[in-house]
């Protein structure tokens, strides 16, 4: 059930961030289990760049898991129109799981920071897939690990 959920909040931050986009990729029939599981599984070791994974998970040392869900939603952003201009299904499928080629590190690092993604709408995500699902207290949760890796950034109490 994590995975599913990984897969829910992204593909509601989707569409918060690019409706145009996740709109289209709905349309097609592709939803983030078909191109984000790699992603996700890997916080994208398994086929990105060097520089781009380091970078990546130097942000996730630091902040937190939020980052694997901005970067996911930067990799589309970063090429919305291009997918948008995409009609069929096996391309745009095979040109997403492909858009490790494509990525200039630097951008798609400077587009993943300007995506706001806070704990409260994590949160509110977290509680609306329970409902649809009918599922209670998954843990540890994306909201409850982004809440503990905030928390553990605060400085001590003086």
């Amino acid at each position: 059930p994590r995975a599913s959920h990984y897969f829910y909040v992204f593909d509601r931050l989707l569409d918060m961030h690019v409706p145009r986009l996740a709109a289209h990729m709905h349309e097609k029939g592709i939803f983030p289990s078909l191109y984000a599981s790699q992603w996700f599984m890997t916080v994208f070791t398994y086929s990105f760049p060097l520089p781009l994974v380091l970078r990546i998970w130097d942000i996730f040392l630091h902040e937190g898991s939020k980052i694997i869900l901005r970067v996911s939603v930067a990799l589309l952003k970063q090429f919305e129109l291009e997918y948008l201009a995409m009609h069929e299904f096996e391309h745009l499928v095979q040109d997403i799981k492909n858009i490790q080629y494509k990525v200039t590190p630097s951008s798609l690092i400077r587009m993943a920071l300007s995506i706001k993604v806070t704990s409260r709408q994590l949160e509110a995500l977290d509680h609306e897939y329970m409902e649809l699902t009918g599922l209670q207290n998954i843990t540890p949760s994306i909201c409850s690990r982004a809440v503990r890796d905030e928390w553990m950034m605060q400085p001590p109490p003086q």
